[in-house]
C-alpha cells in the first residue's frame, strides 16, 4: 500500500490510542531527541521494510514495537553508538494506518479505530458509541472478503459479540429492517423489526388485531408475491406487507 493510499486515524481518535497500539508498515510517528544540550525532532512514516528514519541513527527496525518499546530501543542504540551520554527519547503515533479497524453505519461515531488493545465486537462497538436509535439489532462483519451477521445480543460462538476484532475489519451497522401492517389492527403502520421476530411478535409491536380482525386470516405480501395463509410463528423478514383481514363471523 502507497503512503498517498494509506488510510490513517488522526486527531482525536488517535490521541486516545494507547501505549498497547503496536507499529506497522505505513504508521507514521514523530520521534524527539533530546541530548547534550541539542534537540532533534523528525515526523517519519514506516517503511515497506519495517524501517524508520531516525536523526543520528537512520533506518531502524520499528514494526513489531510499541512506541514506548521504540523509544526504550532508540535510547539504547544513540548510547551504545557514543552519540549521547544520557538521551531522552520521545516516539508519538501521529497515524494509524497498519492495526486499524472501520466501524460506519447507525454507530454513535464511526471511523477508523486503532487495535491499541484487544478489542471484541461488543467492545469496539462500545469505543464506537454505540449503536443509534434507528439500528438494527445485528451487525455485519467483514473480513478476508466474506460477511458474518453478528446478533449483538449472542454473546457466545464463533460470530457473535464477543468475536475478537483483528486488523483489516470491517463492522456495519445497517439500518433496523422495516415492515408495514394494515387492516384490523389497532396501530397500522410500519414498524422495525429485530432478528428472528416472529409474525406475532410483529403484529403485538401494531397493537394486535381490532375486535373486528383475525389473527388467522392474515395475507403476507413479499417480493411481489401474495401469501394467502400465514404462519403465525413464521419470520418476517425487511419489506415485508401484513394485512389482517376482518373476522369472519
Amino acid at each position: 500500500m502507497s503512503t498517498a493510499a494509506a488510510q490513517s486515524v488522526v486527531g482525536p481518535a488517535a490521541a486516545s490510542a494507547d501505549a498497547g497500539y503496536v507499529l506497522g508498515i505505513n504508521d507514521q510517528v514523530e520521534i524527539n531527541i533530546f541530548g547534550a544540550g541539542q534537540s532533534q525532532a523528525v515526523r517519519s512514516r514506516i517503511t515497506e521494510d519495517g524501517t524508520v528514519i531516525v536523526p543520528y541513527l537512520g533506518a531502524i527496525k520499528a514494526t513489531g514495537l510499541t512506541a514506548r518499546q521504540l523509544s526504550e530501543e532508540l535510547t539504547k542504540l544513540l548510547k551504545s553508538r557514543g552519540i549521547f551520554n544520557n538521551p531522552i527519547v520521545g516516539v508519538e503515533v501521529l497515524q494509524f494506518v497498519s492495526n486499524t479497524v472501520t466501524v460506519f453505519g447507525e454507530v454513535g461515531t464511526a471511523g477508523l479505530y486503532p487495535l491499541d488493545q484487544p478489542l471484541t465486537v461488543a467492545r469496539l462497538m462500545a469505543k464506537a458509541g454505540g449503536t443509534r436509535g434507528t439500528a438494527a439489532d445485528f451487525v455485519i462483519l467483514r473480513r478476508g472478503g466474506a460477511e458474518h451477521r453478528i446478533i449483538l445480543s449472542n454473546g457466545s460462538g464463533e460470530w457473535s459479540s464477543s468475536t475478537p476484532i483483528l486488523p483489516g475489519d470491517e463492522l456495519y451497522v445497517p439500518v433496523a429492517p422495516t415492515i408495514y401492517i394494515y387492516g384490523q389492527v389497532n396501530s397500522a403502520g410500519s414498524y422495525s423489526i429485530k432478528s428472528n421476530m416472529s409474525v406475532l411478535q410483529a403484529l403485538a409491536r401494531a397493537g394486535g388485531p381490532t375486535l373486528g380482525g383475525s389473527q388467522n386470516n392474515i395475507s403476507l405480501y413479499r417480493d411481489g408475491k401474495k401469501i394467502k395463509r400465514v404462519e403465525l410463528d413464521s419470520d418476517v423478514r425487511d419489506g415485508d406487507v401484513l394485512y389482517v383481514h376482518e373476522r369472519l363471523f
